[in-house]
């Protein structure tokens, strides 16, 4: 098919997976992949043509968030960073980004771009931290008013 009429659906399926199973990831990761790519972007953005990805699909201000990373991409660096997403569902999630330049012959010729879900990892982050914050004493100052300093008498729990 002509590059022009070429959609992302075409591209991620007919070009961009096949391209994936040369043997460097794994199985897992690549099944990850063709998930994403059958469930989620080609029902959304599929019918899309390449020359037509651009601001208005993804959305102004979210082309505005992301504009200073996608140039810098573009002049042939990488860039990673997180970002908490509401889905349409309302759902809020937390994403791991990561942009990474393809350059063949000291030219960049595009990007390579990676999202992954770090929502249970933020989560578990989080609980850790938590349980790492110092806790007052079960009762112990409430007990030693009950029943007086030095008293050994029952407490209440």
């Amino acid at each position: 098919m002509a590059p022009r009429k070429l959609t992302l659906a075409e591209y991620l399926r007919d070009l961009w997976l096949p391209s994936l199973q040369n043997g460097n990831l794994r199985a897992t990761t690549l099944a990850s992949y063709e998930v994403h790519v059958t469930h989620h972007l080609c029902p959304r953005l599929g019918a899309t043509r390449l020359q037509d990805l651009n601001r208005d699909v993804i959305g102004a201000q979210r082309f505005l968030e992301i504009e200073a990373r996608l140039r810098s991409v573009l002049a042939g660096h990488s860039e990673m960073f997180e970002r908490r997403l509401t889905l349409a569902s309302g759902e809020v999630r937390d994403a791991l980004f990561s942009y990474v330049p393809d350059i063949e012959d000291g030219q960049v010729r595009g990007m390579y771009g990676l999202v992954r879900d770090s929502t249970a990892l933020k989560r578990r982050a989080a609980g850790q931290q938590e349980a790492l914050l110092p806790r007052p004493p079960r009762g112990g100052a409430a007990r030693e008013r009950a029943s007086g300093p030095g008293m050994h008498g029952p407490t209440a729990p």
